[in-house]
């Protein structure tokens, strides 16, 4: 039998995104670089929510 993937491809994606924004953040910040740090954090966040939103919505449906 073959398992169906409920998440998609998207989810996968959006996973390794935020995996590589969080270790990102790690040299963003040691540029002591304001704006680019607040950007670099605001696009983490939104990922992050989208993953959030992404799983609530998957749960729900079962």
């Amino acid at each position: 039998m073959k398992k169906v993937n409920s998440f998609g491809t998207g989810f996968y994606i959006a996973s390794f995104l935020n995996i590589f924004l969080l270790i990102g953040l790690v040299f963003i910040v040691q540029s002591e670089n304001l704006i680019i740090t607040m950007i670099w954090t605001l696009l983490s966040f939104v990922n992050a929510v989208y993953l959030l939103v992404n799983v609530l919505n998957n749960n729900r449906k079962q």
